[in-house]
C-alpha cells in the first residue's frame, strides 16, 4: 500500500485514541468527583446521626428540664446550621402556644411573649397540618400572620411538629435570617430530628411526670404516718 494511502488511516487511529483516551479520562475524573461527593455526603450523615443520637441521650439523661432545654436549642440550631432555633410547647387545656426556649430574640422577650389566639403562628399550622411546613418568606406567609412574624428575627423558616401518636407536644422551629431555599438535605434533617426529639421529650416528661407522683405519693405517706402517730400519741 503506498504511503499517501496509508497516511490518512494513520492519522484516524491517532485520532482515535486520542479520543478514547480523552473520554477514559473525563469519566474517571466524573467518577472520582462522585466518589468524594458521596463520601462527603456519607460524613456529613453520619456526623448528623452522631450528634442527634448524643442530643437524644443528654434529654433522657436530664434532670433539669429548664437548663436542657436552652442548651437544646444552641445544639440544633447548630446540627442544622441555622441561624435560630425554638421549642414551643402546645397547651391543649389553655389553647395557646408557650415558648419553651428559644436561640432568638423576640420583642418581648421570649418569656413574656404570648401568641395571639385568633392568628395563626408556625406552630399551630404545623400541628394542625402534622408535618413539617416550609415557609420561604415568612413576611408573605399564610402559616404566620404578620404580626407574630414582626416579632422575631427571621425570615425564612422550618416547622416540625412535635407529636407522638395522638399527644400534640409543641414545635420545632429552624429559622433564618435571610432569605433561604431549603434543600432536601435539610428538609430530611429537620424531620428526623423532630420526630426523634418528640420521643425522647415525651420520654422525659414521663418520667419527670412519675417522679413528681411518687414524691406526692411518699408525702402523702409520711402526712398520713404523722398523722396515725399524733392520734395513737392523743
Amino acid at each position: 500500500i503506498p504511503w499517501s494511502a496509508a497516511a490518512p488511516q494513520g492519522n484516524f487511529l491517532v485520532y482515535f485514541f486520542m479520543i478514547l483516551t480523552g473520554w477514559i479520562s473525563g469519566n474517571l475524573q466524573n467518577g472520582i468527583q462522585k466518589r468524594i461527593q458521596t463520601e462527603n455526603t456519607l460524613r456529613s450523615r453520619e456526623r448528623f446521626l452522631s450528634l442527634l443520637n448524643d442530643i437524644t441521650h443528654a434529654i433522657i439523661a436530664s434532670q433539669d428540664f429548664d437548663a436542657l432545654m436552652q442548651n437544646l436549642v444552641k445544639e440544633l440550631a447548630s446540627l442544622l446550621e441555622a441561624d435560630d432555633c425554638t421549642i414551643t410547647r402546645w397547651d391543649a387545656e389553655k389553647n395557646e402556644v408557650v415558648i419553651v426556649a428559644s436561640t432568638a430574640q423576640p420583642v418581648p422577650p421570649h418569656q413574656e411573649f404570648r401568641f395571639p389566639k385568633d392568628q395563626p403562628n408556625l406552630t399551630s399550622s404545623a400541628l394542625e397540618a402534622g408535618e413539617l411546613i416550609l415557609v420561604k418568606d415568612l413576611d408573605a406567609s399564610p402559616y404566620a400572620s404578620a404580626e407574630v412574624a414582626r416579632q422575631f428575627p427571621a425570615r425564612s423558616a422550618m416547622s416540625v411538629p412535635l407529636i407522638v401518636g395522638k399527644y400534640k407536644i409543641g414545635a420545632l422551629s429552624i429559622s433564618y435570617k435571610q432569605l433561604h431555599t431549603f434543600t432536601k438535605e435539610e428538609q430530611r434533617n429537620a424531620s428526623q430530628a423532630g420526630d426523634q426529639i418528640a420521643l425522647a421529650l415525651w420520654n422525659a416528661q414521663q418520667d419527670f411526670e412519675l417522679q413528681r407522683r411518687l414524691r406526692e405519693t411518699d408525702a402523702m405517706t409520711r402526712i398520713a404516718r404523722a398523722l396515725s402517730e399524733t392520734e395513737r400519741i392523743g
